[in-house]
């Protein structure tokens, strides 16, 4: 494509021009940069077409929308029912209700239960004069309600229900969550937040910290890897230029067009890394070639962009197919990482295109920003030895079947889901709430279940109804995988209890239908809000609320299958519909992985119907597919022998890994067209190939995987798993384009 030989003339030529227009664009695409978004919403990975998330939406129209209400726990020194605990929660409470934005704080200092009067039932506050009665104690500890919603386990320390008003905006939001963070650091040496809005606040935190902290640092790593294969001032500032330029220009881009920065979002600092310097390697590692051979600098680099350019081109763009194939998903964050993703490498390609030629012009006259001619001796040696081992015709199908059936052996264990949706390191801040929750205060895994009839038109509010969702209730109790449950039964049960003197036996049902229809109607009248959240608007939904213990997605479901059967063998005219927070994130990673699967295929027909275009030969399109399909295969197997779970960027590896094998593979195969037409020799061909391109990828796959340093120290254990999965991506891609590609060229690439 002779249009890359004439951009690398025009900078030669008219370096002013370019630099004006690379300025005046720059500077555009950098002032998009203030309006990024950081932000991190789990309903953004929700699908309308999912019945889980009609769901969803049905509880918000019957039960209205969910509060913004955050659990605090604080480390008291004493159990929860101590004076001295009490009056700690006193001060405490006293203290966040003069924050703007909270309007009610629920504990058991301010505990309010009804006492049956002959008449009927009165509210009586339980803690009096910062005290609470034993015999109360005995009851309220031992009440199905109370424990996870009052106290943790055993009663240790209490729990603090922190309601926020709906009207106040995000922002004020986090303002209000900060300032109970900091309020309870003040007044206890430990405590714990959780919350749907304190744990995403959080996390949005860590995100802006990670991206930075993680570019930075890739950054700093892949100044040091240059310098030691370079060894020149200007194999760091070209690279560096180059990238940053495409870099900043992507990330502008992203802030003028809206799009947010998400968990995946932290995907892009070292995808931009790896793609331009994968481009600047390869185009760099030519021009050294090009002086090697007496070219002078202005030669070199126009017969470096005539025949590498094309060469980049066509991996940046199939490398932009890849990732565009992800439209396929119904996953609107993943759509929108493949969109962002196809123009992020198609910006980088530019920049190194343009940037590269024109930093050579301007230090044309300083010889330590210049490249260096190439020493060839040792490139030239294992130029050799690669083209004697390919010449042998057992070792290396044998070693790479063998290493490929391990492989699928190792697949043969992939699991898919999540043990924790929110995939954050235990030993961060969030993490330690997390793992306290889970421990103290019956879990996180939110499961919203209702209660309808098979013809979901009848009403649920009946004393027969409502005595099924009571035993129902007890079941689920009497479940150790369920923590906290939460029921439409509960305030009825309650209210009899408290008509029978307060025995916890009496926790249950009223005998009559007459009682039972008392106490709803009570229960409605004098408590309408919790009424309306338990019991849908058109009576005919019965709620109970549900959190489980952290387990994996296949334990959930089983859990979820359980909880159906129970309701079943109650009664076989009712059922039960699921929806929830960690039930929506389970289903559409089990959506997500079979799209991901469809995203592949389509990636790889796509390149598939590229490369056959490029060499005109259905044989030479096997052969490149062939090192191709390896490293995904490897890929696999580390995710299964690794026990590492299928979660939202794990799943997107074997996409990223596909077109990072493509990328070497058209670049040594285009490498290998035009030697084998200067020479009619294969082996040669093959052996000149080896020596040049397997350069320039050995370098370029040495700084890809200094780029993945940072990621294995992240905060986000899927980072850690994405750049495990890739580093032995790209090794293996490399081992395949170097002895798996020759080896297939040398027994089956027929001249034409």
């Amino acid at each position: 494509m002779r249009i890359f030989e004439k951009i690398a003339i025009s900078t030669w030529t008219s370096p002013t021009k370019w630099i004006v227009t690379i300025t005046l664009l720059s500077l555009f695409f950098l002032s998009g940069i203030p309006f990024l978004q950081f932000e991190f919403d789990l309903m953004r990975f929700n699908s309308e077409e999912l019945e889980v998330t009609s769901t969803y939406h049905l509880f918000e129209s019957e039960f209205g929308p969910t509060e913004r209400r955050v659990f605090l726990i604080p480390k008291t020194e004493h159990h929860a029912f101590h004076r001295e605990t009490l009056r700690e929660l006193s001060t405490l409470s006293d203290t966040l209700k003069n924050i703007p934005g909270i309007v009610e704080i629920s504990s058991l200092e301010n505990l309010v239960l009804p006492i049956y009067m002959g008449f009927g039932y009165v509210p009586e506050n339980k803690v009096i004069h910062g005290e609470i009665s034993e015999s109360d104690s005995a009851v309220i500890r031992n009440l199905p309600i109370a424990e996870y919603s009052l106290f943790t386990k055993n009663a240790r320390y209490p729990v603090l229900t922190i309601t926020i008003d709906q009207r106040v905006t995000i922002e004020r939001m986090n303002e209000i969550l900060e300032s109970v963070h900091s309020l309870s650091s003040d007044r206890f040496s430990e405590h714990h937040l959780m919350g749907r809005h304190w744990a995403e606040y959080q996390y949005n935190q860590m995100l802006t910290t990670e991206t930075f902290k993680g570019l930075a640092s890739a950054v700093l790593i892949v100044i040091v890897m240059l310098w030691i294969l370079f060894k020149r001032i200007g194999s760091i500032l070209l690279p560096a230029l180059a990238i940053l330029t495409g870099m900043f220009s992507f990330f502008g881009l992203k802030g003028w067009a809206g799009w947010p920065m998400d968990i995946l979002g932290t995907l892009f600092p070292p995808l931009l890394l790896i793609v331009g310097l994968s481009d600047v390697v390869h185009l760099y590692a030519k021009v050294q070639w090009r002086l090697t051979q007496g070219n002078e600098l202005k030669t070199a680099i126009r017969e470096a962009w005539k025949e590498t350019g094309a060469a980049t081109f066509l991996t940046s763009l199939t490398t932009a197919i890849g990732f565009m194939s992800l439209l396929t998903t119904d996953v609107l964050p993943i759509r929108n990482f493949g969109v962002e993703a196809g123009w992020s490498v198609l910006i980088m390609f530019i920049s190194c295109l343009v940037v590269m030629p024109l930093f050579f012009r301007l230090a044309v006259n300083r010889p330590a920003l210049l490249p260096a001619p190439a020493t060839n001796k040792n490139w030239n040696e294992l130029s050799d030895r690669v083209t004697q081992l390919s010449k042998r015709n057992w070792p290396v199908p044998i070693l790479f079947t063998l290493a490929a059936m391990f492989s699928i052996y190792q697949a043969s264990k992939v699991e898919s889901g999540v043990v924790n949706y929110w995939q954050i390191e235990p030993s961060s801040t969030l993490g330690k709430d997390i793992q306290f929750f889970e421990e103290e205060d019956g879990g996180l895994r939110n499961l919203d279940i209702g209660v309808v009839h098979a013809d979901t038109s009848l009403r649920m509010d009946t004393p027969e109804d409502m005595r099924l969702v009571a035993q129902f209730t007890e079941r689920l109790r009497s479940n150790p995988a369920i923590g906290a449950v939460i029921s439409s039964s509960d305030v009825p049960s309650l209210l009899n209890m408290t008509r029978m003197g307060g025995q916890l036996q009496q926790f249950k049902m009223g005998e009559s239908d007459r009682q039972v229809e008392s106490d709803l109607d009570w229960w409605a009248s004098n408590d309408p809000e919790s009424n309306y959240a338990l019991i849908s608007k058109n009576s005919n939904i019965a709620r109970v609320i549900l959190r489980l213990q952290n387990v994996k997605t296949d334990s959930a479901r089983a859990i979820q299958d359980w909880i159906s059967d129970e309701l079943h063998a109650l009664s076989s005219e009712h059922k039960v519909i699921f929806t929830g927070n960690s039930l929506i994130m389970d289903t559409m990673n089990d959506r997500l992985v079979e799209n991901m699967m469809t995203s592949l295929l389509l990636a790889f027909l796509v390149i598939a119907v590229l490369m056959s275009f490029m060499f005109k030969s259905l044989r030479m399109l096997i052969l490149s597919l062939i090192p191709n399909t390896f490293p995904l295969v490897i890929a696999i197997g580390v995710i299964g022998g690794m026990a590492i779970p299928m979660g939202t960027s794990i799943a997107m590896v074997l996409t990223i890994a596909f077109v990072i094998a493509v990328d070497d593979t058209i670049h040594y195969l285009m490498k290998f067209r035009n030697e084998i037409q200067k020479t009619n020799r294969i082996e040669e061909a093959v052996k000149n190939t080896t020596a040049q391109v397997g350069r320039a990828m050995i370098l370029s796959s040495t700084v890809m995987l200094a780029a993945f340093i940072p990621l294995f120290f992240s905060s986000f254990l899927e980072e850690k798993y994405f750049a495990a999965v890739l580093s032995i991506v790209v090794i293996s891609a490399l081992l395949a384009d170097l002895i798996v590609l020759p080896w297939l060229l040398l027994r089956f690439y027929k001249r034409k």
